[in-house]
């Protein structure tokens, strides 16, 4: 029999897809792409998944298929989710473009540690206990080695979580402060998987769903509006260059003047005095 907290969980598993679905459509979907949209998307699709994979595993349990399936499938999850750290911090670093060399290599950092996190779960040595209760509460025990990897991954998020203040602070710009939030709701979201107490609810998928409707808003914006934005300066640009070019014109033609006018002067003053008697 399901459960109200297990079919609770259900239906939010079920809207998050739906949802991170739709707004990674609706993105790739516009004419104008480019790394940041694809970013977006890719992380739109990877929470769209990780709801995916946690359906499955709930519908396993409420049918007794037994807890090796709902732990093959909840392992599966957890792979998906291992890129999360990476994905956030490379997109928000991307839309803001504040690449610098420390960025560059914490990004790096945090793609190699995902990758190892997923070799250790698919490998088994992801878990000591896991258990889903009939009711659908979770309850795990992960391996020292994954605890030290997802202590990094929770360094990124915060390093992210830390920028992101910094950069709330210092933007007047509304599209950007919204991007910004939603950035921050995301990071939050990840950091309660280190709390047993408030993962045993699984409510990170709501986190990074809602996270996606805040964010997608800024995202279209840039993609409708931009190339505007661009035209706009490139013709501020040319006219400055054609006011520039005009000044220089009026500047020689001044100059030409004066030059007629000293040879006009040295003619003149060239000429031998006559005097009449």
């Amino acid at each position: 029999m399901l459960s109200p907290f297990q079919g609770f969980t259900l239906t939010y598993h079920l809207v998050a897809i739906v949802t991170c679905s739709a707004l990674a459509m609706l993105v790739i979907s516009q004419l104008r792409q480019d790394i940041t949209s694809r970013l977006f998307v890719l992380l739109m699709a990877t929470v769209a998944v990780i709801a995916f994979w946690g359906t499955l595993a709930r519908m396993a349990n409420t049918l007794d298929l037994g807890n090796s399936w709902v732990f093959l499938i909840f392992t599966i999850s957890s792979c998906f989710t291992a890129f999360l750290p990476a994905l956030v911090f490379i997109f928000y670093t991307e839309f803001l473009q504040i690449w610098t060399p420390w960025r560059r290599r914490t990004a790096f950092v945090l793609v190699l540690v995902a990758f190892l996190a997923d070799v250790t779960f698919l490998l088994g040595y992801g878990f000591f206990y896991f258990q889903m209760s009939q009711e659908g509460y979770v309850t795990y025990q992960l391996t020292p080695f994954v605890n030290f990897l997802l202590a990094i991954g929770e360094g990124g998020i915060l390093l992210t979580l830390q920028s992101a203040f910094v950069q709330y602070r210092s933007r007047q710009n509304k599209e950007t402060k919204r991007l910004l939030i939603g950035i921050i709701i995301m990071c939050v979201g990840y950091l309660l998987i280190a709390v047993p107490a408030a993962n045993k609810w699984v409510p990170q998928i709501a986190f990074f769903s809602l996270s996606g409707i805040v964010i997608v808003g800024p995202i279209l914006r840039q993609r409708l509006f931009d190339p505007l934005t661009q035209l706009n300066i490139k013709l501020t640009h040319q006219a400055e260059q054609l006011n520039i070019i005009m000044r220089v014109g009026q500047q020689a033609n001044s100059l030409l003047d004066l030059g007629a006018l000293l040879n006009v002067i040295g003619e003149k003053s060239s000429k031998p005095l006559t005097t009449t008697r």
